[in-house]
């Protein structure tokens, strides 16, 4: 009896503390994993076929759900923007850095109100 309780009590924290699996990779979807394109003095990050190119810098905490990562290195991740579909726009951020690069699909055309692009438009 007292183990079925430590077990309840232990599935009733992990679920208190909002744990769902986590982020990519952890809930049982494979993080996705971006690769990294250098043109000029411009990276890309392209993704089955979709090429993102930087538009401009926005706050972390503007970031929604984990995608996955750059290159498999697990410091560069990916993240949703917003409510945006992230198929459009994606935030690439290191986690030492305090800021993040929202990049666009490259043949996105529709902009959001209130975000204006900072860097070349390849």
């Amino acid at each position: 009896m007292k183990k079925s309780l430590a077990l309840a009590l232990c599935l009733l924290l992990l679920s208190g503390c909002g744990w769902k699996g986590g982020p990519a990779g952890r809930s049982g979807t494979p993080a996705r994993n971006y690769t990294r394109r250098d043109i000029g003095d411009v990276s890309t990050l392209v993704w089955e076929g979709r090429e993102y190119i930087p538009f401009c810098v926005v706050s972390k905490a503007d970031r929604g759900a984990l995608l996955g990562y750059v290159d498999g290195d697990r410091d560069e991740q990916v993240h949703a923007y917003l409510d945006l579909p992230p198929e459009e726009w994606i935030v690439s951020s290191l986690t030492m850095d305090a800021g993040a690069i929202l990049m666009k699909e490259r043949h996105v055309t529709d902009i959001p109100e209130g975000l204006t692009a900072e860097y070349p438009q390849i």
